[in-house]
């Protein structure tokens, strides 16, 4: 049995977040996911994913998102997911969402080939900005991991995401350390409604206890172990429902990034 993928609509915008998964029978609470505010500087690759809209003419954040290039951020595909170039804006440099540094206009969108096949797989995808980003002090790129976690391996998750279920995305920049779990541990925590959608490989899985997690508009953004890109904010319970969250393996699509970036075509 496949779950819903719950929705938050912000007036006329769609806002994708962290894709939310609802177990049978169960009632959205609010729930605080226990991060703090980012100290300046401390995650120069960090973008704020922005959607425009004439209806207020103002920006929204709609995801988060990683500066892997001067040209390239990674991000979830179900943050781009139905989104043309012209819709989507990188907003770079701050740790206030509505107070970036520079916006850059998206040219170009990738979302791996096979996303969503099966359900809740390959949901990793790419854009391409239209000019070259400005490196500085609060602007920089994160280099892409490798390396196989172990675990209880540290990782750090930076966003605007909600601090409570259907909530808005905070003006700060916040910070959570979670623990990475291996698969098999993962698999029996989620149970066998959520665990069927786990893609071992393609996945990484963190968690940190009830009440520390990311949410919505949490999505597409980085987990980040040793100065490297490990994981993107893929899906999970809403919010910080005590089971482990299920994050895109940065090391498992490495090739399809770097293919991706080189201009070839899947």
């Amino acid at each position: 049995m496949k779950l819903a993928i719950l929705l938050l609509v912000v007036a006329v915008v769609a806002v994708n977040a962290k894709r939310l998964r609802k177990l049978p029978g169960d009632t959205p609470q609010g729930r605080v996911i226990g991060g703090e505010d980012a100290p300046d500087k401390s995650a120069p690759y960090q973008i704020s994913l922005q959607l425009y809209t004439a209806y207020n003419d103002g920006y929204f954040h709609n995801c988060g998102g990683s500066i892997i290039d001067e040209h390239w951020i990674l991000t979830a595909a179900h943050c781009v997911d139905g989104y043309t170039p012209d819709r989507l804006y990188v907003a770079t440099g701050s740790n206030q969402w509505e107070k970036p540094r520079r916006r850059y206009f998206a040219d170009f969108i990738k979302m791996h080939p096979h996303y969503n096949i099966p359900d809740y797989h390959n949901d990793i995808a790419l854009i391409r900005v239209n000019e070259t980003i400005v490196f500085d002090e609060y602007t920089q790129p994160v280099e892409l991991g490798s390396e196989p976690l172990n675990e209880g391996d540290e990782l750090v998750l930076t966003g605007w995401g909600s601090t409570e279920l259907w909530g808005d995305a905070p003006d700060n920049l916040q910070m959570l350390t979670v623990e990475f779990l291996p698969s098999d541990i993962c698999y029996k925590n989620l149970g066998p409604l959520l665990s069927e959608d786990l893609d071992t490989a393609g996945n990484i899985c963190t968690y940190k206890g009830p009440g520390q997690a990311p949410c919505h508009g949490d999505s597409g953004g980085p987990f980040v172990h040793n100065n490297k890109l490990y994981g993107i904010v893929n899906w999970g319970l809403p919010c910080a429902n005590d089971y482990p969250d299920v994050q895109a393996n940065v090391a498992y699509y490495n090739d399809f990034i770097r293919k991706t970036m080189r201009g070839c075509d899947w």
